[in-house]
């Protein structure tokens, strides 16, 4: 498995391409989603995540 520099110690995680009406964003899923549940269309939103070296990303989550 690979991952982009700085994400290597996060392997293994799900990508997926989310649809937000007239945008598509490519990320990474939560890892608190099981992989047994995810599904195409299934309801997600944005969270912010604060990385160990101080940088920010953002990853899917499950919308509640």
């Amino acid at each position: 498995s690979y991952a982009p520099k700085g994400f290597d110690q996060d392997l293994p995680y799900t990508i997926a391409v989310v649809d937000f009406g007239s945008v598509r964003v490519f990320g990474r899923l939560g890892g608190a989603i099981p992989t047994e549940t995810i599904a195409i269309g299934m309801p997600l939103t944005v969270a912010v995540r604060t990385l160990p070296d101080g940088n920010m990303s953002y990853e899917f989550r499950v919308a509640s």
